[in-house]
């Protein structure tokens, strides 16, 4: 005979209560478990997205560094030609054409 809640007897009632907070409790703890690891992975997350940041910043900080020293480097280069050209135009010229002449070969060829 299958018993329903209100069809249990006196003397069965604390065994189903029993049997139901005994069910409740995996619940419980589960339930808090996960509370627990979603609070581990939010900080875990957060701390993360605050490494990235301030990766990020620094590599920000390096490349302006980078590209500060490079245009310098491309200036005293840009200087140092125009004094070459100033100081030997003939030979400026003439590397300037066999430059011109090399690169026509190399693009020419294409087929």
């Amino acid at each position: 005979m299958k018993t329903t809640p209100h069809s249990q007897s006196k003397s069965e009632q604390p065994l189903a209560d029993a049997a139901s907070a005994a069910a409740d409790q995996p619940t419980e703890a589960l339930s808090d478990k996960t509370a627990r690891l979603q609070d581990d992975v939010g900080h875990m997350v957060q701390a993360l997205s605050e490494q990235v940041a301030e990766l990020a910043r620094e590599a920000r900080r390096l490349s302006i560094k980078k590209s500060s020293t490079t245009q310098d480097a491309l200036a005293v280069l840009a200087d140092e030609c125009s004094a070459y050209v100033r100081e030997k135009p003939l030979q400026s010229v003439a590397i300037a054409a066999a430059t011109g002449a090399l690169f026509a070969l190399l693009l020419g060829r294409r087929d």
